[in-house]
């Protein structure tokens, strides 16, 4: 399935988080950036520890982050924002995410691929 780098606290996210949820959109949730105890140790970004596979994928570190199997993006109308790893492709702009998966619902024909 589609894995789906977030935060719950990111309203950017939350926008990907609903549009996967009003398409029926199968996906794993992945919690990825976790609020440090400590603000004032050393690490983490902007006093948050990321998950380490959103920083190889999307080394900025920013949620929403959708990682996609690369069979999944072949028909995407917005193929070209995607960036392509060996294994995986990857989207993470709030309203791209948005988009691609509107035309990816549309793609597989309906809603949740019905």
């Amino acid at each position: 399935p589609i894995k789906f780098y977030s935060a719950w606290f990111c309203p950017y996210a939350q926008r990907a988080w609903i549009t996967l949820e009003h398409l029926s959109i199968p996906y794993e949730y992945v919690e990825s950036l976790t609020v440090r105890s400590n603000q004032n140790s050393e690490g983490g970004h902007h006093g948050y520890d990321k998950h380490p596979r959103l920083l190889e994928i999307n080394p900025k570190g920013l949620v929403p982050t959708l990682e996609f199997p690369l069979e999944t993006t072949n028909n995407s109308s917005i193929g070209k924002k995607l960036h392509h790893l060996k294994d995986a492709a990857v989207l993470s702009d709030s309203i791209d995410c948005m988009e691609f998966l509107n035309s990816y619902v549309i793609d597989k024909g309906g809603v949740g691929g019905e």
